[in-house]
């Protein structure tokens, strides 16, 4: 019996493969990056669905970053009043 090829597509960013992930979509497999042995590729089924996910997340992913970014800065400042109170009565 043979194998169906089911097309595919082929993420280079992690933080692309995360979105599509918390977007309910199913990683198929990580590999090893061929050209850059430091990196990973991460393989979805291809679909008109995960392609308009992509389409969002390149358009959208500046306000993205600096919402995260905001959020650390936010958890940094009171990780920082937290270690100026003391604590002892």
């Amino acid at each position: 019996m043979e194998k169906q090829k089911i097309p595919v597509v082929i993420i280079h960013s992690q933080s692309l493969s995360g979105y599509l992930m918390m977007c309910k979509f199913i990683l198929i497999d990580k590999r090893q990056d061929l050209k850059n042995k430091d990196n990973n590729v991460f393989v979805f089924k291809d679909s008109p669905e995960i392609r308009n996910a992509m389409k969002n997340y390149s358009e959208h992913k500046e306000v993205i970053r600096k919402i995260i970014n905001n959020w650390f800065k936010f958890n940094i400042q009171i990780i920082r009043i937290r270690s100026d109170i003391n604590y002892e009565n």
